[in-house]
């Protein structure tokens, strides 16, 4: 089967071939940028002006002249704007904090199919109104007053949020999608190339259709599907979904590439039934250390997640043949050894603040003592203790709790209290 990326280069090849200087291609993401490079040196076999590869979120960010706001710093923005608005009866940061977010993903999603904020906040606050009236009250309690103003007010916390985020030339992305749309007929982002070539998507959502279907519509752009007629003929199957609907509007419809890979291609699929996330990744680095003994090349070998918390434990067990991984997907902090490492001090801590006893409740113990990074840098004092015996000692003992001169008696010489 050819790869997508490469039909795209040979596209390239045969209608643009003398204009790549001048050419834009946009994909989904970043990632297929490097592989499309590596397609087009192989196709053209000749130096070539290289076209410009932007991924959807550069093209919104150049179009909305807005750059992507850091997380914390939109919190904290937001935090600021919704102060600004409530005045004294704001809550602290720390409360604020554990439901901000969802603030923030409420704004995203309003903004990036376009919805008329003032009207959505208004509904929102007389439908709540309807809710919490009732013809056995007299009036409404001060909780439900508060709350229904809350939400009249949620309109005006997004106005001051969105303000503040635009003269500091920044925003999120769903602030980025709407400011690309409304720049979108008078930004020089479009013109300064003589065609685009949008290539590889599936979902759009409603501003990618909008600016998608005018550059289209306009012949500025041509859309490059990468479609397999298995899937997107036939209607019970849900990964066409998307890709059936783009075709519903005129302007994106195209021929090109709609391919039959799925049922001309030959397929063999074992499957290994495995009870736990570790015997998944002992089966992986089986299957690869069993496919190195029989001579196959890894090259065009990929192996697909169905959990990203997989990621550790299947490259702490690839064969030691295997040097260079190349990873493709993004993995929470919140899975690291270093996020667990500090979450569980943290917990220890709070355990001993609250129980006023000074001692440590033995599985918060065993959690720093089992921890990777703990494990190397204990054995980098090459201590005579090793903190598996350490373990067994609590455990045979049967403490519950570990005060600071227990836990000397359990490391002996090799202990030391700072």
């Amino acid at each position: 089967m050819t790869p997508f990326l490469r039909l795209v280069a040979e596209y390239i090849n045969h209608h643009h071939q003398s204009a790549t200087d001048s050419l834009c291609i946009i994909l989904p993401n970043k990632r297929g940028a490097l592989y499309l490079k590596q397609h087009l040196a192989a196709v053209f076999q000749k130096t070539i002006w290289l076209p410009t590869i932007i991924s959807a979120e550069e093209l919104v960010s150049q179009l909305s002249e807005l750059e992507q706001a850091d997380n914390v710093d939109l919190i904290c923005d937001l935090y600021v704007a919704y102060c600004n608005v409530l005045k004294e009866k704001a809550e602290t940061f720390d409360a604020f904090a554990k439901w901000g977010n969802l603030m923030l993903q409420d704004f995203y999603e309003a903004d990036r199919y376009l919805v008329d904020t003032k009207a959505l906040y208004q509904n929102l606050k007389e439908i709540k109104e309807i809710e919490n009236w009732s013809l056995s009250a007299n009036e409404l309690t001060s909780t439900q007053q508060d709350y229904i103003q809350f939400m009249q007010q949620m309109g005006l916390i997004y106005d001051e949020f969105t303000k503040n985020l635009i003269q500091k030339k920044q925003g999120y992305q769903g602030l980025m999608y709407r400011k690309a749309f409304e720049n979108f007929n008078h930004s020089n982002a479009i013109n300064k190339y003589s065609h685009i070539l949008i290539a590889g998507f599936n979902a759009l959502n409603k501003v990618e259709t909008i600016i998608f279907s005018e550059l289209a519509k306009t012949k500025k752009a041509t859309l490059l599907w990468d479609i397999d007629k298995y899937y997107f003929e036939n209607n019970e199957y849900e990964a066409g979904l998307f890709l059936r609907k783009n075709f519903t509007n005129q302007w994106l419809k195209s021929d090109s590439f709609i391919g039959n890979n799925f049922i001309d291609i030959n397929k063999k699929i074992d499957i290994i039934a495995v009870p736990n996330k570790v015997g998944q990744a002992q089966v992986v680095a089986h299957q690869l250390s069993q496919w190195i003994k029989e001579g196959k090349s890894l090259h065009k070998t990929a192996v697909v997640l169905a959990d990203e918390s997989l990621l550790f434990p299947i490259i702490n067990q690839l064969p030691k043949e295997i040097e260079n991984v190349n990873i493709t997907m993004e993995y929470p902090l919140r899975f690291t050894p270093i996020y667990d490492l500090v979450d569980n001090l943290i917990s220890i801590h709070h355990s001993v603040s609250k129980n006023n006893s000074g001692s440590f409740y033995y599985l918060d113990v065993f959690k720093i003592l089992q921890n990777p990074l703990f494990i190397n840098y204990y054995q980098s004092f090459n201590p005579s203790i090793t903190l598996q015996s350490v373990i067994q000692k609590i455990i045979d003992k049967n403490y519950v709790w570990l005060s600071i001169h227990t836990l000397e008696d359990l490391f002996e010489q090799t202990f030391k209290c700072s």
